[in-house]
């Protein structure tokens, strides 16, 4: 009976231990991590990506200054005011009395003309004369000079007659086309004039506000992938998930210097890009992103580009785990490749081949930012290391090499 009773405690503790150890393994111990992931290169439409900032105005827009010297008399539009062509826009006040001077010059310009008609007509009468003899030539010359002093009188007041005209006009500030008033940068009383730096204006107007124009600072470095006829995608701080679809229009060879602060500076060249707003969204002066199509590869073979950013030393630490090997490049060879810049330049990732961790050098041609063309070193069939995982080791490994940890 004793050894019956030890026989079922026996039993019974091992099927205890049993039943313990398998919901230990079932509900507390955790199956170790993969230490590492990869994936296949993917064949994918590659775009190439120019990014660019710039500014943006209305299309046709006219700035409206002086061509004299005067005062603002009277301003007769408003901002945001819908304007005909030709519709009085200001009035001027100058020095000359209004339409006095006019007046005057006309009248001394008629007395001319009246002047010079007899005196065509005597001319007229007297060649006839001189003709048939009865004229001396003497006589002849006096009479055909006073003619000619007369025609050159009337030119030089018809001069001055469409001189002070010209001037009087321009005391009347007139619409050049159809639009809108965006600015009136000047007040009633002000003095504005021509030959003043910067030249005054008394208005701005543009023809249509739904048709904008953006004018891009494009990165020397990048300037030369950009090209008229290339789509632009235009976005605003104030809409910011709102994207306008534009074409390059031209893009400018005349250099301009941009200052970013702490005595940066870089050399971009003024692209511009048209743009339809027939919701009137934007505004003049807004500040404008721009992500421009300067490329694209179709079906191409392609990696993310994280593939490109893995830590070597981590990556040696989670060969060391697994009990795999590291290959990596020869460090003067890969100085030499990564030095290489054409039409495909060099990046190195790594692939994973048996129990081995193996670095290439690819040559890479476009790429969106996210998405990298590979034009050589990879094949559709290798896999490429794209993340490491972190372990406790790990994160003492990223505190010693980085100074914190991820």
């Amino acid at each position: 009976m004793n050894v019956f009773k030890a026989f079922v405690l026996v039993i019974g503790a091992a099927a205890l231990a049993g039943a313990s150890w398998f919901g230990y393994k079932r509900f507390f111990n955790k199956p170790q991590a993969k230490l590492f992931r990869t994936q296949k290169p993917e064949r994918r439409s590659v775009y190439r990506l120019v990014n660019a900032e710039g500014k943006l105005e209305a299309l046709g827009t006219s700035k409206i200054g002086p061509l004299i010297q005067a005062t603002v008399k009277k301003i007769f539009v408003k901002e945001d005011e819908l304007i005909k062509e030709n519709q009085l826009l200001a009035i001027l006040e100058n020095d000359k009395g209004g339409d006095t001077d006019v007046r005057q010059q006309k009248a001394l310009l008629q007395k001319a003309i009246l002047l010079r008609d007899y005196l065509k007509l005597n001319f007229n009468r007297q060649e006839s004369l001189h003709k048939a003899g009865q004229l001396a030539q003497d006589s002849f010359d006096r009479i055909t000079q006073q003619y000619k002093d007369a025609q050159e009188e009337v030119k030089r007041l018809q001069a001055s007659y469409d001189k002070e005209l010209f001037i009087f006009k321009q005391t009347e500030v007139r619409a050049p086309h159809d639009g809108i008033v965006l600015d009136i940068p000047i007040t009633e009383g002000e003095t504005v004039s021509p030959v003043v730096s910067p030249p005054s204006v008394i208005c701005q107007i543009a023809k249509d506000l739904r048709t904008m124009r953006v004018t891009l600072l494009v990165d020397e470095n990048r300037v030369g992938d950009v090209k008229a006829g290339q789509q632009a995608k235009i976005s605003v701080d104030t809409y910011p998930y709102k994207v306008w679809k534009g074409i390059i229009e031209r893009v400018g060879n005349f250099p301009a210097i941009v200052d970013q602060g702490s005595q940066k500076q870089f050399i971009a060249y003024k692209t511009i890009v048209v743009i339809k707003d027939d919701e009137r969204l934007l505004r003049p002066g807004m500040s404008a992103h721009a992500k421009i199509k300067a490329g694209k590869s179709k079906n191409v073979l392609a990696v993310p580009g994280y593939v490109f950013q893995l830590n070597t030393a981590m990556l040696t630490h989670v060969a060391g785990q697994l009990g795999f090997s590291c290959k990596p490049l020869d460090a003067a060879k890969k100085k030499e490749l990564l030095k290489q810049t054409g039409q495909c330049p060099t990046k190195t990732l790594w692939v994973v081949e048996g129990k081995a961790f193996i670095e290439k050098a690819v040559g890479v041609g476009i790429d969106d930012q996210a998405y990298f063309e590979i034009c050589s070193g990879l094949s559709e069939n290798d896999e490429v290391v794209h993340d490491i995982e972190q372990t406790d080791e790990m994160k003492a490994l990223y505190k010693k090499f980085l100074g914190g940890g991820l």
